[in-house]
């Protein structure tokens, strides 16, 4: 039997769900028995080096070490069923999250692309090449991903792309804080959200997020102060925490991720301060 992400899991869950991020985007289910490793006879391994024991059996003991998030130790495992199932999608992609647990990017894009040539069709794969080529830092390939990407949802038939917000762009720590960055698709109604940095606790759960975001009412307010053009929008950069509302930045255009996301890091360094707070 074999471990894999839900179609859900993987992508963060929707908008409006409630965020068990960490949780999420590690989460592993039973799939059922695949016929190529049911035929595979032998017993559980005490060491993936060995070559006897089945690969159902080392892939369970994989998967059993990454619920523990031992993830380094996970690896030899699944390197040794790879060995035999070189083209089997769930050995695959928890390879893929093994490697970005550990920092080890190159290897996760390197494995996310062999993952791409055999589920082509998963566009969740691109979005994975987007957070290793951002961890990398090679800015080109990256946006040259999300470009892919985003002409495959228009194209794809595929109806959960189609309904899905938004995709994961990058995973980063900001001391013992993990942040989960997302961009969405096509931003809709009064209140668009472009970007969402969710900032996780450590239990997995979303403790607050800081967005980017372009809002009707803070728009044409200002547009009627006439500090912006009638056909231009205003954006802004704020923090969002139970009841309290703190707005940080704005900008007269809408800014890329590479300057949102120092502003990011800076104010939960707490070098930032916001320029005006509510709460409700």
């Amino acid at each position: 039997m074999l471990y894999t992400q839900s179609e859900t899991n993987r992508v963060g869950g929707s908008a409006n769900a409630p965020a068990r991020l960490l949780s999420e985007q590690r989460s592993i289910i039973w799939l059922g028995a695949l016929a190529a490793l049911a035929t595979l006879a032998g017993s559980a391994l005490s060491n993936p080096e060995t070559t006897t024991g089945s690969a159902e059996a080392a892939f369970k003991t994989a998967t059993g070490l990454m619920e523990k998030q031992q993830f380094k130790r996970a690896i030899p495992y699944l390197q040794r069923v790879q060995k035999e199932l070189p083209e089997n999608d769930a050995v695959l992609w928890n390879l893929g999250l093994a490697y970005a647990e550990i920092n080890e990017h190159g290897n996760a894009a390197e494995t996310w692309r062999t993952y791409q040539k055999v589920r082509p069709d998963d566009w969740r794969a691109r979005a994975k090449l987007v957070q290793a080529y951002q961890a990398l830092g090679d800015s080109k390939a990256r946006d040259d991903e999300i470009r892919s990407l985003y002409d495959y949802r228009e194209n794809s038939p595929d109806p959960q792309l189609k309904t899905a917000d938004r995709f994961c762009r990058e995973q980063f720590a900001v001391g013992a804080r993990r942040v989960f960055a997302f961009e969405y698709f096509s931003p809709q109604g009064e209140r668009k959200k472009f970007l969402r940095f969710s900032i996780l606790d450590k239990k997995g759960d979303e403790q607050f997020y800081i967005s980017l975001g372009s809002y009707d009412f803070t728009t044409d307010v200002v547009r009627e102060l006439g500090e912006i053009p009638k056909d231009s929008r205003i954006y802004h950069l704020d923090l969002y925490k139970g009841r309290v509302h703190e707005t940080y930045a704005f900008f007269e255009e809408r800014p890329g991720y590479d300057r949102v996301r120092p502003m990011v890091i800076s104010i939960l360094q707490g070098k930032s301060k916001p320029i005006s707070a509510s709460s409700h």
